[in-house]
C-alpha cells in the first residue's frame, strides 16, 4: 500500500522521513502507524477524502475539537449502516434471483418487484 503524507502534517509526528542509511527503508512512530491505520480503516469503509481531510484538520485544532471529532465518527457509523442494509437488501434479492434460476421458477412469469412489494417499500422508505 503506497501512503502519501501531506507535508504540513509532518509536524504532529516528528517525523524525519529521510531513508535509513542501513537498507533504504523508512521507519515511523507508532503514534504515525494507528493514525494511518485509522485513515486507512475510514477509506476503505467508504468515507470519502473530503470527511478524511475534515477530520484531520479536526485533529490539528486540538482537544477543542474532540466533541465534534465524535459527532463527526457518529455521523458515519449512521452511513455505513445505512450501507449495510442496502447491501444485505441487495444479497437477499440476488440470492433469491440465484434461487429462481436454480429452482427453473425462472421460467415462470414470477416478478420478483410484484412478490416482495418493492413499489411499497419504496414508497415506504420516502414517506419516513
Amino acid at each position: 500500500m503506497v501512503v502519501s503524507i501531506d507535508i504540513d502534517y509532518h509536524f504532529l509526528f516528528d517525523l524525519d522521513l529521510t531513508p535509513s542509511k542501513e537498507n533504504g527503508n523508512r521507519y515511523y512512530p507508532d503514534s504515525l502507524q494507528h493514525w494511518l491505520e485509522m485513515l486507512v480503516c475510514l477509506r476503505h469503509s467508504g468515507v470519502s477524502v473530503e470527511v478524511l481531510h475534515d477530520y484531520t484538520e479536526l485533529i490539528l485544532q486540538g482537544d477543542a475539537t474532540l466533541e465534534t471529532r465524535k459527532e463527526l465518527l457518529q455521523e458515519q457509523v449512521v452511513v455505513l449502516k445505512q450501507r449495510q442494509t442496502d447491501i444485505q437488501r441487495s444479497i437477499e434479492r440476488l440470492e433469491h434471483k440465484i434461487y429462481l434460476y436454480e429452482s427453473g421458477e425462472i421460467k415462470q412469469d414470477k416478478s420478483y418487484f410484484k412478490e416482495y412489494h418493492i413499489a411499497e417499500q419504496i414508497a415506504k422508505e420516502r414517506a419516513n
